[in-house]
């Protein structure tokens, strides 16, 4: 899906569902294209493709798929829908870690619909609602509601951001609710959740080997985050299943050259997968740099700056 994003600051006016949404207690379906049954004529938009972005063009769209980008002015097919610059032409953004925004909240039963509305607006077609370990009737109680609105960004699934966390790295949460691997909570977490759990942030210390191996072979992507461990124990971790790390050098020990900590685990292991909150403030410039540059195989995720 494409996207016009306007420049400047969005409008602050909240969005709201007009409709009620049942929640569907099955595994999202493979998402489809739209076709619009007239085509689309962008005028004055920057083109924002394949790493690159191309100012003022003039971009026709025709069942479902880009047919002409010109930086000179087109006609417009009869019947077309124009839609006028300034703005940016690019493909949907999908943001795996979302707590909330603008006074959206997750973790509140009834606000995913309208989150995913807003998120839409900015850009975002697809998104993992992100729940944070809780006591478990609350957290139970939002992941029984995730439901996205479907004129909205498109719900791809829950990220649980915890339960089983180190309270010693509790970065915004309190770590009151942070637990050891918990099987029968866990099944529960499963058993409840609207949409599956696609993606979790575990600390190493809290996990066996084989409790890593269960989690994986239920379908889940295992994040390291909010965690103490040490070198050894964030390498095996990776060893055991764990293929990425959750923001980045955030509610981690920093490094050490004497106690490398997760952080050094991470540089050393250049085939995992790095969230990275590249805001300015949560990590400085040089050691965002060398996170990139240790990356062998494993991608940069960036993540909005968290609000």
């Amino acid at each position: 899906m494409a996207v016009l994003i306007e420049r400047g600051n969005p409008q602050d006016t909240p969005i709201e569902p007009d409709i009620a949404l049942p929640c569907l207690r099955k595994d999202p379906a493979p998402p489809t294209i739209p076709r619009m049954s007239v085509p689309i004529h962008f005028r004055q938009v920057d083109l924002a493709t394949g790493g690159r972005m191309f100012t003022r063009r003039h971009v026709l769209v025709a069942n479902g798929s880009i047919t002409t980008v010109s930086p000179t002015p087109i006609e417009s097919p009869p019947g077309a829908l124009v839609v006028d610059g300034p703005g940016i032409l690019a493909q949907g953004f999908v943001d795996t870690h979302v707590h909330g925004r603008r006074g959206f909240d997750v973790m509140r039963p009834g606000d995913v619909a309208p989150l995913s509305l807003d998120l839409l607006a900015q850009g975002v077609t697809g998104f993992l609602p992100t729940v944070v370990a809780a006591p478990p009737d609350r957290l139970l109680a939002a992941l029984s509601a995730t439901c996205g609105d479907p004129r909205g960004a498109r719900v791809l699934g829950i990220h649980a951001e915890g339960p089983f966390l180190s309270p010693d790295q509790p970065g915004m949460f309190p770590p009151d609710a942070f637990r050891d691997y918990d099987r029968a909570l866990w099944h529960d977490m499963l058993a409840t959740a609207v949409s599956p759990i696609r993606l979790m942030t575990v600390a190493a210390e809290r996990l066996t080997p084989a409790q890593i191996d269960e989690l994986s072979a239920d379908g889940v992507t295992l994040s390291l985050g909010h965690t103490n461990a040490t070198y050894a124990q964030a390498s095996a971790a990776f060893d055991a299943g764990v293929t990425r790390v959750t923001h980045a050098y955030n509610a981690m020990p920093g490094f050490h050259h004497r106690a490398p900590g997760a952080v050094g685990a991470l540089l050393d292991r250049g085939d995992i997968d790095a969230e990275l909150i590249l805001d300015g403030v949560h990590v400085a410039r040089a050691p965002a740099r060398i996170l990139a540059a240790t990356r062998t195989g494993g991608n940069i995720v960036l993540r909005p700056q968290p609000g």
